[in-house]
Order: structure tokens, then C-alpha cells, then sequence
């Protein structure tokens, strides 16, 4: 067909007609042909936006898959590793077994030995509880001796007291007794000159020998003891130089005869005094023939150290008030009254010496008879005289009476 002519062929209304229309039917399958084309493509479009959302999530999932798989490889790697450990753990353990078997027979062999030594020393136990039995029935007496030596105690004390005030007394003996003795020698020295003299009118007279006094032999342990002591002074105490010599009976304790004793064993000063040691007082008690223990009772050492300061410092100073205590609650230092008897005093009301001072005596024989025992055999007649004189100070006056009573008691006839 030749397009040339064709349209030359439409001269015709109706052919205009039907031309118009079939424009319009192309135009109209045109855009309806667009839309549905367009509606297709939207959806076309959303399903590829979909699918590609799609696809990221897989392709997340998917990395998420694989790092899990990776960690999944490490875990499985290290679960390999560990399945690895163990075996060799197991192995070592079958190794550790067989040898915790083997010693648990070795103690199961000795588990067996030591239940037959429990069943010996539970016998042996037995036999012990029946001695601890009999034991703390010998302790219980043994405690109850040693209170009752506790309390007789201050009744040694009052015997230690009555043997230095015998000693003393004893002192002043041989003191007479040697003057006695010298003035002996010399009636027996002109005896035997008027004798000479007068042997023409009396031959065959002779004069009587004049018997030296006897004296006890020194036991062996005195003995050693005076040369420890001896030694020990001139290698341990202060020097004294020539003439030089404190008044040692100014130290409670010390009389006459105890310090002709300390002199003879080279003990002159209060400074050789207050450096005895524990083992050289031990010593000097044995050597002077002293009760154990009363040196240091007495406090020699610490009287002699205040009586060398106040000796340096202003001797014009010594006297007996630089041995006692100022210390009005220690009634101690009134003779007769020890450790326990000053406890019980304190316990009924007696706490000073101003209330020693006023206490009757018969108020304090009641609490020493109150107390039974030991306690009321101590006379307590001249106490409160030396509480007086405590309180007032007087030491002097108070050694002086103190060196007169034998054990806190005034000497009988």
C-alpha cells in the first residue's frame, strides 16, 4: 500500500470521522497502555526495593552467620584444645589414682597401726586420769599447806624480827664477854706475876691456866660463802678508801651485830650496799647467817641507795627518816604488821596510820581474832604508839622504839 495516497483517500467526513477516532482509540491504548505499564513498574520497583531490603537483611544474617561460625571454629578449636588438656589431665589423674591407691593402702596399713596405739594410749589415758585424780587431790592440799604457810609467813617475819633484836642483845653479850675476857687476861697476867714473885713462900704453886673461849666450828657452807662474799667485794663493789665507814645501822634491819658482820667481810658503805645483785645477797645471807629472804624484805639495797644520795647531796641529813616510806596507806613499816596483816586491817577499815593511831587495841585483837588462824596469835599492844609516831613524823624516835621491840613486842622480863 502507498502511504502517499493514503491519506489522500480521506476526503470524506466519515473517513475524517473514523480517521479522528482511530486517533483517539491510539491515544486513549496509549495512555491506558502507560498506566498500566506505570502501575506495573511502581510494583516492579517496591518488589526490587523489597527484595533488595531483603537482601541486605540476608546479607546481614549472613555475616552474622558468619562470625558466629567463625567463633564457632575458635570455640570448636578450643573445645579441641581443652578435649586435649583433659585427656592428658585424665591420663595424669589414672597415673595419680594408681599411686593415691597405692598410698592409701600404705595408709590404711598405718591407719590400722595407729588405731591399735589410740586403743593403747586411751588405756594409758585412763591410768593418767586416775593419777590426775590423786594429783589434784595432792594439789588441793598442797594449795591449802602453802596458804597456811602464807599465813605463817608474817608470824617468820615476827620470829626474823625477835632474832635481830636477840642478836643485838647477843652483840652487847660478847661485848662483855670480851671485855670481861680482857680484864680476865690481865688478873691472870698480875696472878701469875705476885705468883712469881712469891715463889720463895710457896713452892710448887702454879697458875692455873686460863681457858680460851670456845667457839663453835663454822659450817663448811658459811664458810665458802664468806670467801664468795669476800671476793666479790673487792672485785665487784665500790672501793672504800682507808678510814672510810657509814653508819649501816641506819638501814632497818641492820643492828649492831649484823653490821660488825658486813665489816668483817669488807662491807663498810651505803654505796657497797646498794650494789649487791640478787646472787650476792643469796650469798650474804648465807654468809652472815641470816634468814633468806630478809634482806631484800627490808629493802637493804633501796634504803642504802637513799642514804648514798643523801649522803652526796647533805649528809648533815641521815637520819631514820630517810628509811621510811612517806607514804601514809603503807602500814607496813610498823613492826609486827606484814603484807597480810595489813591487807586484812585495810579490809576492816584501817587504811592509814592516822587510823591505826586511833583504833583501841582491843578493836584490833577482835579483827585479828575475827580472822582465826595464824592472825590471832600477833599482840597488836604497841601499834598504834608507832602509828603516833608515824604520823607525827618522829623516825627516829619510831627506829629507836622499833630497835627496842622484839617482834612488835615489848621484851618481857
Amino acid at each position: 500500500m502507498d502511504f502517499s495516497t493514503f491519506f489522500a483517500a480521506f476526503q470524506h467526513e466519515d473517513s475524517i470521522v473514523l480517521l479522528v477516532f482511530m486517533l483517539l482509540s491510539f491515544l486513549i491504548g496509549f495512555v491506558l497502555a502507560w498506566i498500566m505499564w506505570g502501575g506495573r513498574a511502581r510494583r516492579a520497583e517496591q518488589e526490587v526495593a523489597r527484595l533488595r531490603n531483603e537482601l541486605e537483611q540476608l546479607q546481614g544474617k549472613v555475616a552474622d552467620l558468619t562470625e558466629q561460625l567463625e567463633l564457632k571454629d575458635a570455640d570448636l578449636a578450643r573445645a579441641m584444645r581443652e578435649a586435649d588438656e583433659a585427656r592428658t589431665q585424665l591420663e595424669a589423674l589414672g597415673l595419680e589414682k594408681g599411686e593415691l591407691e597405692a598410698e592409701n593402702l600404705i595408709l590404711r596399713q598405718k591407719l590400722e597401726k595407729q588405731q591399735a596405739t589410740i586403743r593403747s594410749l586411751e588405756q594409758t589415758l585412763e591410768d593418767l586420769n586416775d593419777q590426775i585424780v590423786g594429783l589434784k587431790t595432792k594439789n588441793r592440799q598442797l594449795t591449802e599447806q602453802i596458804e597456811r604457810e602464807e599465813v605463817a609467813s608474817n608470824l617468820l617475819a615476827e620470829m626474823q624480827s625477835s632474832h635481830q633484836a636477840l642478836i643485838n642483845r647477843l652483840a652487847e653479850l660478847e661485848t662483855r664477854f670480851r671485855e670481861l675476857d680482857e680484864k680476865n687476861r690481865e688478873l691472870s697476867e698480875r696472878l701469875v706475876q705476885m705468883l712469881g714473885s712469891a715463889q720463895p713462900l710457896g713452892a710448887g704453886v702454879e697458875p692455873t691456866p686460863i681457858a680460851e673461849p670456845v667457839v663453835a666450828d663454822m659450817p663448811p657452807e658459811v664458810a665458802q660463802a664468806r670467801q664468795h662474799v669476800i671476793e666479790a667485794v673487792r672485785e665487784k663493789l665500790p672501793k672504800v678508801e682507808e678510814g672510810q665507814q657509814d653508819d649501816l645501822t641506819l638501814i632497818r634491819g641492820i643492828g649492831p651485830f649484823i653490821e660488825r658482820k658486813l665489816n668483817e667481810l669488807g662491807i663498810f658503805t651505803y654505796e657497797q650496799v646498794a650494789a649487791l645483785d640478787d646472787e650476792l645477797i643469796e650469798q650474804l645471807t648465807v654468809a652472815i647467817e641470816f634468814f633468806p629472804g630478809r634482806i631484800k624484805r627490808d629493802d637493804w639495797v633501796g634504803q642504802a641507795r637513799r642514804l648514798a644520795t643523801i649522803k652526796k647531796e647533805n649528809p648533815g641529813a641521815l637520819s631514820a627518816e630517810a628509811l621510811f616510806p612517806d607514804n601514809p596507806e603503807d602500814l607496813t613499816i610498823i613492826e609486827g604488821i606484814g603484807p597480810k596483816i595489813a591487807e586484812l586491817l585495810k579490809e576492816n577499815g584501817i587504811r592509814t596510820w592516822e587510823d591505826l593511831a586511833a583504833a583501841p587495841v582491843e578493836r584490833l585483837r577482835h579483827i585479828l581474832e575475827e580472822a582465826g588462824g595464824i592472825f590471832k596469835q600477833h599482840d597488836p599492844a604497841t601499834w598504834p604508839m608507832q602509828a603516833q609516831l608515824a604520823v607525827k613524823r618522829d623516825w627516829s624516835k619510831l627506829k629507836e622504839y622499833q630497835d627496842y621491840l622484839v617482834g612488835g613486842k615489848e621484851p618481857t622480863a
